[in-house]
């Protein structure tokens, strides 16, 4: 990259950090609240919520990853968009906070793939869950590995793999772990923890998509009931899904800067926001939970409807009609006398 269009992203990033900046911020504080009252509505209601309803598990686990995300790793993110530099640069905390920070990611991504491939099973096959063996199979299971696997593959290549952490005490940012100095675990790490995931996903949707609407030819005019279950079943399943196709131009990009264009990212600014754009899932992801979860809105409304103050209607004072009947009487007798 020459130095003509370096120093053009530099003046063009000057001013739009700061528009990326206050987007984020936007949505984070009421991304926060809302993760929080979703997950207090679940505590509250577990029986419902949790017990009842097994499509609700992986709902409840991601509002638990939002909630750390929005809390403990986006503030240093937002904090480098801002400063244009890691306010912690001590290596013990940037290793500690990449671990993190990659392992929410990973755990997100395969908690909505797997959920994708699981609402295939709530909607066509719920019969399945009934068995204690195949619920555990597919259902359980698979989501104790989206939380375990991550959080130990990246222990391992992190803090077991025999490589050496540069540290610079000039540099203002946290250096990048070791281990992504080796092309072959720095490629697989982003197909295994990112690709395979993400395209899943993206898969798994657009399949249900078309099952649902196959099923509609097949069983409408005789099942319309179970045909508009399985429609509104599968909108409530599939809508906080539709967040992580903002992570397909990220994968892209990623495939394009690992293949063909090394540098990509660094000499398009464009291209840097879009592969950044997959920040606003986390934020917005439990604004699309209250879609998916019915019960929370209702009882939303509920409240909102109790708490609004009710105005008093005033009642006219009654006034007593002249008996017009007595007095047509008395006229009449008047007249005869």
């Amino acid at each position: 990259m020459n130095s003509e269009n370096q120093t053009f992203i530099e003046e063009n990033s000057l001013t739009t950090k700061p528009i990326f900046f206050t987007c984020i911020l936007t949505v984070e504080i009421p991304g926060i609240l809302c993760s929080f009252l979703i997950f207090f509505y679940f505590i509250f209601n577990w029986r419902l919520m949790m017990i009842k309803s097994l499509h609700n598990h992986p709902i409840f686990l991601l509002t638990i990853l939002t909630i750390l995300y929005l809390t403990a790793d986006l503030p240093f993110i937002m904090s480098f968009i801002r400063t244009g530099f890691d306010i912690i640069r001590i290596p013990s905390f940037c290793k500690w906070w990449f671990w993190f920070d990659y392992t929410l990611t990973a755990e997100s991504l395969y908690l909505a793939a797997i959920s994708s491939i699981q609402r295939h099973i709530v909607v066509f096959h719920s019969q399945w869950l009934r068995s204690r063996r195949l619920r555990w199979m597919v259902h359980y299971i698979p989501l104790i590995f989206c939380v375990i696997y991550p959080a130990l593959f990246y222990i391992i290549i992190m803090f077991l793999y025999p490589c050496t952490n540069f540290y610079d005490e000039t540099s203002l940012n946290c250096m990048y772990p070791c281990y992504m100095n080796t092309i072959a675990i720095t490629t697989t790490d982003w197909i295994v923890n990112s690709a395979i995931p993400v395209w899943t996903n993206g898969i798994a949707n657009l399949l249900l998509i078309v099952r649902v609407i196959h099923s509609k030819r097949k069983i409408y005019r005789q099942q319309r009931n179970t045909w508009n279950k399985q429609k509104k079943l599968a909108f409530n399943l599939l809508v906080y899904s539709l967040l992580y196709f903002l992570w397909f131009p990220t994968t892209i990009i990623m495939l394009i800067q690992y293949s063909v264009y090394p540098t990509l990212i660094q000499d398009i600014l464009a291209v840097y926001y879009v592969y950044a754009s997959c920040i606003f899932v986390a934020p917005l992801q439990p604004f699309m939970f209250l879609l998916a979860l019915p019960e929370l809105t209702q009882s939303i409304k509920r409240q909102l409807r109790l708490a609004r103050p009710t105005v008093a209607t005033e009642i006219p004072l009654a006034v007593p009609k002249p008996n017009l009947t007595s007095k047509r009487i008395h006229v009449n007798n008047d007249g005869q006398n």
